[in-house]
């Protein structure tokens, strides 16, 4: 897997959540309210597999611009791009599905899903850090560098592409947590503590515990 896979991979993951969604919200769904967060107009709920479908065709060209070039560029930019326009949507996306969640009227004051703002902010920043640090070069600076794998490039490899994945989980994890609080719990405060150990067990301790493994048949 290498970076366009990694985006098409969530871009794929993050439609067919939103697609399973669809089917639980009303067929007419809140997607535009003034500054007093007062529903001024109601759409069909399908309004909201806009977004997910445009990010997933434009990842879908970037991955085959990859296979064509067979990975021999490396376009920096266009990943950069790609990933603030996956984090923007994704976080106009969730956030307006578990708004629609409310059932709201027209007129109906919108009460904020506080988790899905704060959360998925937090979820796609943890997504590109989790990301680059898949590609660290051979003993740099690194939260996994440590001594069994500095031993061998390949178990370095092996153990931050492992991290790059967990993070990838850990990050749309998060984001199922911050919409799943918002809607059935009512932002309860336990979600933030679920979305720390989210952070400690899947992605770091998994990602120490794949390290230990990989380097075994690395470090004789």
């Amino acid at each position: 897997m290498n970076r366009s896979r990694l985006l098409f991979s969530f871009s794929l993951i993050n439609i067919v959540a939103v697609f399973i969604c669809i089917f639980f919200l009303n067929s007419q769904v809140a997607i535009k309210f003034d500054y007093n967060l007062q529903v001024m107009e109601l759409f069909s709920r399908w309004f909201s597999i806009i977004l997910p479908s445009l990010q997933l065709i434009s990842c879908l060209i970037i991955l085959i611009i990859d296979l064509k070039e067979q990975w021999k560029v490396e376009h920096r930019y266009r990943y950069i791009v790609a990933y603030i326009a996956i984090a923007v949507a994704t976080f106009y996306t969730w956030t307006m599905i578990a708004i629609q969640f409310g059932n709201y009227s027209m007129g109906d004051t919108i009460k904020l899903p506080v988790t899905c703002l704060i959360l998925i902010p937090i979820a796609m920043f943890m997504l590109v850090y989790t990301y680059y640090q898949g590609f660290r070069k051979f003993q740099s600076k690194s939260i996994f560098g440590f001594k069994w794998v500095k031993n061998s490039p390949v178990a370095w490899k092996k153990t931050h592409f492992g991290a790059s994945v967990n993070g990838m989980i850990c990050s749309i994890l998060m984001i199922c947590t911050a919409v799943v609080n918002d809607v059935k719990f009512e932002s309860s405060n336990w979600a933030y503590l679920v979305a720390f150990g989210l952070f400690v067990v899947v992605y770091y301790l998994f990602s120490l515990l794949h390290s230990i493994i990989v380097s075994k048949g690395y470090n004789g």
